[in-house]
């Protein structure tokens, strides 16, 4: 009897023993969830609490808050210069039995400097009420995308430097062309590259937050915001502005 009552107690202390190990577990689990959830929130105020933030309603200092904005229209931020080499060769080559060789005397090739003048701007033309986020003291203010609009290319054509065999044509105007917009597509490609687009950002910041400031929001209390923070190449078609190719030269 005595034996059966020993072995009783030792299943009972078995049951508890795993139910505690299951305890300890779940109560583990559920600390590091908690933890999870706290880690993802982020650090910045205006955001934390971004479900307090609204649409602000229209009164007067708040409309004039969105006409000074407007005012603005395109708002030029940045200003780059760009000097790019475009390059060229071609040889003539005759295909024989499969195999293709070059063509003695037959090869062309080309040098031309070029100048590239890129202003980035913001339109703040449709900016309106849709753009602001404010609980009174705290203000977000979402700007659209900076652009980018090429407004001059100059081709040096006197520092351009050529070899063309004597069996060869010099370069026609249309293949020059060509090459003068490859020079273009090249220069638009390597936006992403460069810092026009985050210099354009911090501009357009510092450009609007002592407008912002002049309504009665604090500096520290003001988030200048953008539709997009990073940009990649299939963004560059609605970012850099189409009708650029206006390319002169140094000639004229």
């Amino acid at each position: 009897m005595e034996k059966e009552q020993q072995s009783a107690i030792k299943e009972q202390l078995r049951r508890n023993k795993k139910q505690l190990y299951l305890t300890v577990i779940v109560l583990a689990i559920i600390g590091i969830l908690i933890i999870s959830v706290k880690s993802c929130k982020s650090t910045d105020p205006l955001v934390e609490n971004a479900v307090d933030m609204k649409q602000p309603e229209m009164d007067p200092d708040m409309e004039q808050l969105i006409f000074r904005i407007q005012n603005c229209s395109r708002l030029y931020t940045t200003e780059y210069q760009v000097h790019k080499i475009i390059t060229h060769e071609d040889q003539k080559r005759l295909s024989l039995m499969g195999m293709k060789m070059d063509i003695p005397f037959t090869d062309r090739r080309i040098a031309v400097p070029m100048d590239a003048t890129l202003k980035a701007y913001v339109d703040l033309g449709a900016f309106s009420q849709n753009n602001i986020q404010t609980d009174g003291e705290r203000i977000l203010v979402t700007l659209p995308d900076p652009h980018i609009e090429v407004t001059s290319t100059v081709i040096d054509h006197e520092n351009t430097k050529s070899h063309v065999s004597i069996t060869r044509d010099s370069y026609s105007a249309k293949e020059q062309e060509a090459l003068h917009r490859q020079g273009l597509n090249s220069i638009a490609e390597n936006i992403l590259n460069s810092d026009i687009l985050e210099h354009a950002k911090l501009s357009a910041t510092r450009t609007l937050v002592p407008i912002i400031t002049r309504m009665g929001y604090k500096e520290e209390n003001i988030r200048i915001a953008f539709s997009k923070e990073a940009y990649d190449a299939a963004d560059l078609s609605r970012l850099v502005d189409g009708n650029v190719f206006n390319v002169k030269s140094k000639k004229e």
